[in-house]
């Protein structure tokens, strides 16, 4: 009978060795999540460009060859409030063209600093949104993470905006309707929605109650991700307890009527000078104006608001250097209307 080889049992990793091969893997590990989720570009075309194929009507559009005598969009509410022909007249706080007219002024309601910004416009088009990524023609281009970044200076520059506030840094996030200047980039819901409409009508909804497919059929334009709701019906709403809730440097949206609307900023975190608001008293704040809806924006050291390629506000760790500021992924703006 032949003899039966002896099987050898293998002997145990050392663990002075199998500790630091683990970090090794566990570091790589976390490397290459790191490189996917915050330094590889994450880019992807529009779901779905949708243009103003839904839009009831163009009347308040600036289209190719239309001019304010021919189609007086908003303006004919206010015709006062705008120029008649001309370069626009601008002065450090205010601007004045055939479309758009903007006051700008700042106000301290106990220890904290608003910055206002009174906006008519004659077209819809007069605001737009803008990403912070776009391609080499200009055109936006819809990423998330780092690559979704740029300076609030560059966003501004790039896209001719007169005045410029901060979005709701949607690039950070992989949820929350993204829906801008009639395209959109992302369809799925996370919590309150402000949306604004071609007729100029700005509603704001309930997470749940929220239904993008039903609302580009009544022609939406534009949607805001952030949250919360602060006014509606032209009451504030108070009681908010999420963890943004506390004092804080804030940027919000106001919306008066169809072409009327409004851009805040209160700075804070800094004694002395501003602290901030809670999110009831940014409610509450917005109710003064007399604003009809009102919805937040990112803050922090997110609340940015520019005019004429200016910063407005004094942003939290700002030290008068632009790399002291942080980048966005996006921004809503006022400009001429591009036909």
């Amino acid at each position: 009978m032949a003899e039966q080889e002896k099987i050898k049992a293998k002997k145990p990793m050392p663990l002075w060795l199998m500790l630091p091969l683990d970090a090794v893997l566990l570091a790589g590990c976390l490397l290459t999540f790191a490189y996917f989720h915050h330094v590889r570009p994450r880019t992807a075309d529009p779901i779905k460009d949708i243009g103003t194929e839904s839009v009831h009507s163009t009347e308040f559009i600036r289209e190719a060859g239309d001019t304010a005598a021919a189609k007086p969009g908003f303006g004919a509410k206010w015709p006062e409030l705008f120029s008649v022909g001309g370069d626009p007249a601008v002065t450090e706080n205010s601007y004045q063209s055939e479309d758009i007219s903007i006051q700008i002024s700042d106000k301290k309601v106990g220890d904290t600093v608003y910055y206002i910004a009174d906006v008519h416009i004659r077209y819809i088009n007069n605001l737009r949104s803008a990403f912070g990524s776009a391609d080499e023609a200009g055109k936006d281009q819809y990423m998330l993470g780092k690559s979704s970044l740029a300076p609030a200076s560059d966003i501004v520059s790039r896209v001719g905006a007169v005045l410029a506030i901060n979005g709701d840094y949607y690039g950070a996030r992989e949820n929350g309707y993204v829906f801008r200047n009639f395209t959109l980039y992302r369809d799925m819901p996370r919590a309150d929605v402000g949306a604004l409409y071609a007729d100029g009508v700005f509603r704001n909804f309930e997470k749940n109650a929220f239904d993008v497919q039903k609302e580009i059929q009544n022609g939406l334009y534009q949607t805001m991700g952030f949250e919360p709701t602060l006014v509606t019906g032209g009451k504030a709403l108070t009681g908010y307890t999420g963890g943004i809730a506390p004092s804080n440097p804030r940027s919000g949206f106001g919306y008066y009527e169809p072409g009327h609307y409004c851009f805040v900023v209160a700075d804070g975190r800094q004694e002395g000078y501003s602290v901030g608001p809670t999110v009831d008293e940014f409610a509450a704040f917005f109710e003064t104006l007399g604003v009809q809806e009102a919805y937040n924006l990112d803050g922090g050291k997110s609340s940015q608001m520019y005019f004429m390629g200016k910063l407005v506000n004094k942003p939290t760790g700002y030290n008068g250097k632009a790399s002291s500021l942080r980048p966005l992924t996006d921004m809503f703006y006022i400009g001429e209307a591009e036909t």
